[in-house]
């Protein structure tokens, strides 16, 4: 037979890793398609239940319903698992992380990299003694420096660095090549902590719709914002598909007008804020949900969200928590919460926050909730603490993420954010350590944003 085509029409082979890639993000696409169209039917479904029922005709459209319903949400669980298997297979496929590239190419081999909201960062188990890299660099390496120490290469462009046990500071890698191009990483450290079987409890069994009478709660809006593409920063895999998410459950299950923002610079983001202030009134409700690269000045501990635009070491660009405390600090809405899904998050948060007694009877509880429905809230709800928080690990969603719409999902009554934390927390502590990682939600009143001692609620549209 004739030898196999090389020439200029023979197809170029796909890296696997790619292929897989694509795969993925069509599962996933397809995913969030089923789930927004699973809640719009549900929607539809709950609007059936609770009007007059007209006989046959109306039992025959609503066991249809459901019957559809049914059908989506086995759809749904095989995309699920699509997604699942295709980021393991991803997994086992990864080539070593490209981390910078702005001169001489950097690559960390090992450890391994973690894919965070923040620097890159790498695991460190019991144990790891050495970091190992490559540098390519074309033009020939003129330097190199790890923790300002010179390092050489070897043939290949390996270079070593040791890891001092207990370390917790950050490594500064940089290179310089023959014409003067540098590249300058910033790498922090995660130590990696044994995985346990715990599993979280299911989220507690509410009563049907439980809107005391008399109260009114107010419109509530949201600014979600998703960032992936970043110019200065490693891509991020699942903020996007996490903002879309966020945005079906809100507005189809909570009655939330929504405003929402993908790979969004500082300029879109604070005209976003300010479209927003001029629409609240005294009575409404706002939730801004933000997912994305974050930041920490480690001399003032001030947190920072950083827009797709925000260039590396260079805060002017970047939003810190202090202008968006000052925001809200003048919003007029009466209740207000942020929801950052982000590394160093949890800088925003500030004391801890009174709560509704356990067991409290319905009665005084109806009291309650007309109490607190006058007074004000400024409350945050955080992915981690001061330190970095996973980008996967929930299907398609960041852990964080998904626990989050899980929640608001499979609620029934109106719910306080103190609860949400609560189930939060336990669903992401337990699927971040079933990857050696250690992750802890925090909420919080907003530092100095004017809060009243009220939650944030949130109202199925059921209720």
């Amino acid at each position: 037979p004739p030898p196999a085509s090389t020439g200029p029409n023979k197809p170029a082979q796909k890296d696997p890793a790619s292929e897989t890639r694509e795969k993925l993000a069509e599962a996933e696409n397809a995913l969030i398609e089923k789930l927004a169209d699973y809640q719009a039917k549900s929607a539809e479904l709950t609007q059936l239940l609770t009007q007059p029922q007209d006989g046959g005709e109306a039992q025959k459209r609503i066991t249809e319903s459901k019957q559809s319903l049914q059908n989506r949400a086995r759809e749904i669980a095989a995309l699920k698992q699509q997604v699942e298997q295709y980021n393991l297979k991803l997994a086992g496929q990864a080539s070593p992380e490209v981390l910078a590239q702005a001169g001489p190419r950097i690559e960390i081999l090992e450890p391994a990299v973690a894919s965070t909201r923040g620097l890159p960062a790498i695991r460190i188990a019991a144990g790891t003694q050495e970091l190992v890299g490559r540098i390519e660099a074309p033009e020939g390496l003129r330097s190199l420096f790890v923790d300002n120490q010179p390092r050489t290469v070897d043939a290949s462009g390996i270079f070593r660095a040791p890891i001092e046990p207990n370390r917790q500071d950050p490594f500064t890698i940089v290179a310089t090549d023959n014409k003067q191009k540098r590249t300058d990483l910033t790498v922090s450290l995660i130590r990696e902590t044994p995985a346990t079987s715990e599993t979280p409890p299911a989220p507690k069994s509410a009563g049907p719709g439980e809107t005391p009478g008399g109260i009114e709660f107010g419109k509530f809006y949201a600014l979600i914002i998703g960032n992936n593409d970043y110019a200065a920063y490693p891509a991020l895999k699942t903020a996007v598909n996490d903002a879309k998410s966020v945005d079906v459950v809100l507005r189809e299950r909570y009655g939330f007008t929504t405003t929402l923002l993908f790979n969004a610079n500082r300029h879109a983001i604070m005209t976003a804020l300010n479209e927003i202030q001029k629409r609240l009134t005294e009575q409404d409700n706002l939730l801004i949900y933000y997912a994305g690269h974050g930041e920490i000045d480690r001399a003032t501990q001030n947190a920072y969200w950083l827009p797709v635009d925000a260039e590396a070491g260079n805060p002017a660009n970047w939003i810190s928590s202090q202008s968006i405390t000052e925001l809200l600090s003048i919003m007029p809405a009466r209740h207000v919460l942020v929801v950052a899904d982000s590394c160093y998050s949890g800088a925003l948060t500030g004391s801890a926050v009174a709560r509704l007694p356990e067991g409290m009877d319905e009665s005084k509880r109806a009291k309650w909730l007309k109490i607190m429905a006058t007074r004000k809230a400024r409350t945050v709800l955080t992915s981690g603490g001061v330190a970095p928080v996973l980008d996967e690990g929930g299907g398609g969603h960041s852990v964080f993420a998904n626990a989050f719409l899980r929640v608001l999902r499979s609620n029934q009554r109106v719910l306080e954010d103190y609860d949400i934390f609560g189930e939060v927390s336990r669903q992401v502590k337990s699927s971040a350590s079933r990857v050696g990682f250690e992750q802890m939600p925090q909420y919080a009143p907003l530092q100095h944003a004017g809060h009243e001692g009220s939650p944030f609620f949130f109202v199925p549209e059921a209720v």
